[in-house]
């Protein structure tokens, strides 16, 4: 469909100013003889016609596909494709391969689009500065290997430390302890000093 402006020859016909001096005056008199209904629609002439284009640019705008003003306005978006115009952009959109040309920077949307798939899912799985799932009370993360982002739940060893603190069995072959863990023989050793400070006080 063709939008055709208003065009000076229009306006000049159809102005008020280029009805006569007297038009319902007899043409004897300089006047056009206008009954009052032709009066009436000189007068419309004007905005009717306004009216006329502005609702064909609106039925223009409306319409999709060849013919349409859509199909004649070019986007300028795709260097490919110089005949790209605003109609081919709603299509694309519809079928979304306005994201196979529409840039981010320098990176169609599409990849753009994947990219942030990929890192969601790296997110999801625990990568990517996120913690793992799974796990259990007291456990601790910990590298699995070389690569970035390989971590895991891990035992802290702390279980395996208190456990090689654990009081352990000693040889007196002496027979100088009444017991046989290093622990008692401590306790036993200070119990000795302590009473000896006390005689060692007593003579003093």
């Amino acid at each position: 469909m063709s939008i055709e402006s208003v065009t000076q020859s229009e306006i000049n016909r159809c102005k008020i100013a280029a009805l006569p001096a007297r038009p319902n005056a007899a043409a004897a008199f300089g006047g056009a003889g206008y009954s009052s209904a032709e009066l009436r629609q000189a007068f419309d002439r004007l905005p009717l016609l306004v009216a006329q284009k502005f609702n064909a640019l609106v039925a223009a705008l409306g319409l999709v596909g060849e013919g349409s003003l859509a199909a004649a306005l070019p986007t300028g978006l795709r260097e490919d494709e110089p005949g790209h115009t605003l109609a081919d952009l709603f299509a694309d959109i519809r079928s979304g391969a306005l994201a196979d040309y529409l840039l981010t920077g320098q990176v169609p949307l599409s990849e753009a689009l994947l990219a942030i798939g990929a890192r969601l899912g790296t997110v999801e799985s625990g990568q990517g500065g996120m913690l793992p799932v799974g796990g259990t009370a007291g456990q601790v993360l910990r590298k699995q290997s070389d690569d970035p982002y390989d971590i895991g739940w891990a035992d802290d060893g702390s279980a395996a430390l208190f456990g090689a603190c654990q009081p352990k069995a000693i040889e007196d072959a002496g027979g100088y302890y009444a017991t046989d863990t290093v622990e008692a023989a401590l306790q036993e050793l200070g119990a000795t000093l302590s009473g000896l400070d006390a005689a060692l006080a007593a003579l003093l």
